[in-house]
């Protein structure tokens, strides 16, 4: 019986870590809007790359005018064209607004310890 129960929770951890991975690459279904500059930037798809996860390809539209599908860098801050030029962005600019899921890892950030 106990191998049964330690199966099952197995299987459903699994199945809860497919989900949520399936849930991070899907495309949005309402677009999030918000207005950048006085325009009205709307996110219309947006997916995170499985290699680089600091890597997103969206597709936004500008006041109503929808634009080409582009890879978005948030490490580097930049997008890729599809002329193959690169565009920086600022914190107030589209790019930010695809980035803003994107959290950095900590790395080398050093542990505390408790000598109390």
């Amino acid at each position: 019986m106990g191998n049964v129960s330690v199966a099952s929770l197995f299987v459903a951890s699994l199945l809860g870590i497919m989900i949520s991975l399936m849930t991070v690459s899907s495309s949005i279904a309402t677009p999030l809007c918000h207005t950048i500059q006085n325009q009205t930037v709307c996110i219309l798809t947006i997916k995170r790359s499985a290699k680089n996860y600091w890597e997103y390809s969206a597709a936004v539209s500008i006041d109503g005018k929808r634009g080409p599908k582009e890879p978005y860098n948030c490490r580097g801050r930049y997008k890729t064209r599809r002329d193959g030029s690169i565009e920086y962005f600022d914190n107030s600019s589209i790019g930010t607004l695809v980035c803003k899921t994107y959290k950095p890892r900590r790395i080398g950030v050093p542990a505390t310890l408790n000598m109390d």
